[in-house]
C-alpha cells in the first residue's frame, strides 16, 4: 500500500536524520527529524490520493502542514523555555498547538475541518 511504502520512506530518513541531528541538538534534532518525516508521510499520501480525489490541492495542503507544524515546534519551544512548571508546560504546549493548527486549517479552507466546525456551531 501507498501508506506503508511511505511510512517505510519516512522511517529510512527520520533514523538517518536521527543519527545526525541528536547528537548536535539533542531532544530538539529529534523533534525536528520527526517533523521532516511526517511531511514526507504526508507529502507520498497526499500525492497518492490525488489520484483517488482530484480536488485535493496537494501544495496547498503540504504548506499548510508545514506551516502548522513549524507553529506548533515554535509554541513548544517558546512554552518549555518560559515556563517552569512540566504539567502547565504540557498543558499550555497541547492547548496553543490545537488552537493553531485548527486555525492553519480554517486558514488553509480545508473543507472537512470547517464543515466540522460549522456542524459544532448548529448544535
Amino acid at each position: 500500500s501507498v501508506f506503508l511504502k511511505a511510512t517505510v520512506v519516512s522511517a529510512i530518513v527520520n533514523i538517518t536524520l536521527n543519527l545526525l541531528f541528536i547528537p548536535m541538538w539533542g531532544g530538539y534534532g529529534a523533534a525536528i527529524t520527526t517533523v521532516i518525516s511526517e511531511i514526507i508521510v504526508l507529502s507520498i499520501t497526499l500525492v497518492a490520493a490525488r489520484k483517488y480525489h482530484t480536488k485535493i490541492k496537494v501544495g496547498r495542503a503540504i504548506i499548510v502542514g508545514s506551516i502548522g507544524g513549524m507553529l506548533i515546534a515554535g509554541i513548544c519551544y517558546c512554552v518549555n523555555r518560559f515556563i517552569v512548571k512540566e504539567l502547565v508546560n504540557m498543558v499550555l504546549a497541547v492547548g496553543l498547538s490545537c488552537i493553531v493548527y485548527g486555525m492553519c486549517l480554517v486558514i488553509g479552507k480545508f473543507d472537512f475541518f470547517t464543515q466540522a466546525v460549522k456542524r459544532l456551531n448548529r448544535k
